[in-house]
């Protein structure tokens, strides 16, 4: 006698296969059970840093009935650590996207590139701070230079005060050496020397201040300067008539840059200019 698998009637084999209940092949229900015990269990491929967990399996006996058993999985391991293998020669850091095994501190290699390179010098930013300070320099000389007022304006103002004895505006118009300032000292002194009378042919004794109020001087033309760098020259022209005769004197008055304005150089001495002409 055997069960049925399925609803365990109890059969005669000599007889039928067929389970007059559930209308079951117990022959082949149970040539089934036989080859579930027979079959061997599925390997599970090995997972980098899983846990191994148990794995059910169903099998029958040969009465049908379904036994459970608890099979674990094979241990997992990290590749090239397997119990028994030996250690790969090659630097697992070295590996690309090598697995590294659970714990482990994840390194990143440093990069000796930085430390390699030779340390910039600094000479070449110097240079170019040197020439870009020269090159500001000379153009702000140059801005100066072309911005000056002209030579003209400080001559034809030094005259104009000499004629109407403005005798304060002329003295700070005059480019003086420390040996000048011990002889004209200020706008007084200025006064004295043009008020020093002299003998002159055809005059007699008269000072120079005298000899512009007599001949009626006054400014006439001016030409124009020319400079050379700190020093310029300024043709001028001063008109003066006496008995009814024109007498026109073209002097080149000499200037220096002084103090941000051109002043009348030369001191007490050339005060009136180098004379470059006679009277018409």
């Amino acid at each position: 006698m055997t069960k049925c698998p399925r609803c365990e009637q109890s059969i005669d084999p000599t007889t039928t296969t067929i389970c007059p209940i559930c209308g079951t092949d117990v022959q082949a229900a149970n040539a089934q059970a036989a080859h579930d015990k027979n079959a061997q269990p599925q390997v599970q491929e090995p997972t980098i840093g899983s846990v191994p967990r148990p794995q059910l399996s169903v099998r029958r006996n040969l009465a049908g009935d379904a036994e459970s058993t608890a099979q674990e999985d094979p241990p997992s391991y990290v590749i090239g650590q397997a119990p028994g293998s030996q250690k790969s020669n090659t630097p697992q850091s070295n590996v690309p996207n090598a697995p590294q095994p659970a714990g482990t501190p994840h390194r990143v290699p440093v990069s000796t590139h930085r430390a390699e390179q030779p340390a910039k010098s600094s000479t070449g930013g110097i240079m170019m701070v040197a020439v870009l300070i020269v090159a500001l320099a000379g153009g702000g000389m140059w801005w100066k230079s072309q911005h000056r007022p002209s030579p003209k304006v400080s001559a034809e103002k030094f005259f104009n005060s000499i004629l109407s004895k403005d005798y304060s505006t002329a003295y700070n118009l005059i480019h003086l050496t420390a040996e000048d300032k011990t002889k004209m000292a200020g706008p007084d002194d200025l006064k004295k020397l043009l008020q020093t009378k002299v003998t002159l042919p055809g005059v007699g004794e008269k000072s120079q201040e005298e000899l512009l109020e007599m001949t009626k001087a006054k400014l006439g033309t001016t030409g124009e300067p020319k400079i050379d760098g700190d020093k310029a020259t300024v043709p001028m022209e001063l008109q003066m008539s006496l008995g009814g005769q024109s007498m026109n004197q073209k002097m080149d008055l000499p200037l220096e840059w002084d103090s941000g304005e051109w002043k009348v150089s030369g001191g007490a001495k050339n005060m009136m200019g180098s004379q470059g002409g006679g009277g018409r």
